[in-house]
């Protein structure tokens, strides 16, 4: 019975995702098909805590089905477009035969890929360190108690948001242990968003072999059996980001729409890394495009797009806020000993890191660059170095034959590369252990991976010399 009832709500959770994704008027059927459960696990997270909120009711059984079913009747008049859509996804399938043997290879090895992870995780328990002592294990307790309200006495309770860990819940508390096939959900949804994105912008074959360069990742690849927030952060981000560079080359509003979305998911996932803000400016940049150009629409959806964000990010410390005043006041702390909470409240801002680094002596900063440099190319390149060089000399060709969509991408990207190191380099002056955990960095900087890819093959110039090949 378990089994039955998870596949109702893996189902529910897909279906409600798709609808939202013809709400806004997405026309593929595979990227429809993908921003299901992209979607819908973003909507039903954010909608089981407010239901927890506001209804006092526990996160149980009747709660999981209360909101999938209530999101699905509320999104109910959108079924007919979306059963339309399914009609005209036919033609989906008859050009799927007609490609070549190669590309129907690639399809079967994404397939496969896909598959593996899913056996995988019904196989395999969770293990992994960090799911153990707080992911899973936040949702292990959210199953058994009904809420968040232990974590006041666990004093480490909510560092991350908690979109893993409702996933985990919702699935503990029908009676199903196999939490870890939400990874592989999302890992197939991440590569079919993915390919639609870059066959927006480039050929099927050049899409599909994208495609499977970001399946064959090594950190894409194992996070996708991993109960880590990385993965979801990764899909969110990386594809949100896309999406605001789609709205650059076809002006749509449903492109930014969704880029927005995912931005502010993405900060429901992780909240404490500060690249939704390129996000952020790139809807201010098409905030001023649709002034400059008369768009009303576009102008007030960005607008609301910008809003949406900051509103997500708002939720989750609003919600622990009284939680973590009362783990504060609950414990008596030693030099030794923190909760989560004093840990957080203690964690300097912005302000005060600024502070730090400009107090400091020209040969201190000297020292710290150099390490952090160190640091940098040992921890953080590795993840996009195998792309770097590529990427440039497409860059490069791009701007000499006057393709200056590349430049918004590898502006974009570079960007974040620089944000990763200054921020690194804030970091290293407040905590003495900061260079002692280099995976951290290294899973952190993951996102990447999608937007050099993406890049790189979406390329006019890449295209020309495979057409010339041909």
């Amino acid at each position: 019975m378990s089994v039955l009832l998870s596949l109702l709500l893996f189902f529910l959770i897909w279906f409600n995702g798709a609808l939202l994704a013809v709400l806004v008027k997405t026309k593929s059927f595979i990227e429809v098909l993908g921003l299901g459960f992209i979607l819908g696990s973003f909507a039903f997270t954010l909608a089981i805590l407010f239901y927890h909120m506001l209804s006092g009711h526990p996160i149980d059984d009747s709660a999981v089905f209360i909101v999938s079913g209530g999101i699905t009747l509320l999104l109910a008049p959108i079924l007919p477009r979306l059963f339309a859509l399914m009609k005209k996804s036919k033609s989906v399938f008859t050009r799927t035969l007609k490609i070549s043997l190669l590309l129907k290879i690639i399809i079967g090895i994404l397939f496969t890929l896909v598959l593996v992870s899913a056996i995988q995780n019904l196989f395999w328990p969770i293990t992994d360190w960090d799911a153990m002592a707080l992911y899973d294990f936040r949702a292990r307790v959210v199953a058994e108690t009904g809420s968040f309200s232990l974590g006041r006495e666990l004093g480490y309770f909510y560092q991350y948001p908690p979109f893993t860990s409702l996933l985990h819940t919702s699935v503990y508390v029908l009676g199903f242990q196999r939490a870890k096939i939400w990874y592989s959900f999302l890992y197939g949804s991440f590569l079919l968003v993915f390919f639609s994105l870059s066959r927006k912008q480039t050929s099927i074959s050049l899409s599909l072999f994208a495609t499977l360069t970001l399946a064959v990742n090594p950190l894409i690849s194992e996070h996708a059996i991993i109960a880590y927030t990385n993965l979801a952060y990764t899909m969110f981000l990386g594809l949100g980001i896309i999406y605001l560079w789609q709205w650059f080359a076809d002006k749509n509003m449903q492109t930014f729409i969704l880029g927005s979305v995912l931005i502010a998911a993405s900060s429901w996932v992780r909240s404490s890394e500060p690249f939704w803000l390129v996000g952020v400016v790139l809807l201010i940049g098409i905030v001023f495009l649709s002034v400059k150009h008369k768009m009303l629409r576009n102008f007030a959806a960005a607008v609301l797009g910008v809003a949406f964000i900051f509103w997500v990010r708002a939720i989750w410390p609003s919600f622990t806020e009284p939680f973590l005043s009362a783990t504060t006041e609950h414990f008596e702390l030693t030099s030794d000993v923190n909760t989560g909470a004093e840990m957080i409240s203690q964690a300097p801002g912005l302000s005060e890191y600024f502070k730090i680094f400009l107090s400091s002596g020209s040969s201190m900063l000297f020292i710290h660059l150099i390490e952090v440099s160190t640091y940098f190319t040992e921890n953080v390149a590795p993840v996009f170095g195998l792309y770097l060089m590529p990427g440039m000399v497409l860059l490069f060709f791009d701007i000499k034959r006057k393709q200056y969509r590349s430049l918004l991408h590898w502006t974009t990207t570079i960007v974040y590369i620089f944000l990763i190191f200054l921020g690194t380099f804030l970091f290293s002056f407040t905590f003495d252990s900061w260079n002692e955990i280099g995976g951290s960095a290294n899973r952190m900087s993951m996102f990447l991976i999608p937007l050099f890819i993406f890049s790189i093959f979406t390329s006019k110039t890449l295209r020309e010399w495979v057409e010339k090949i041909k």
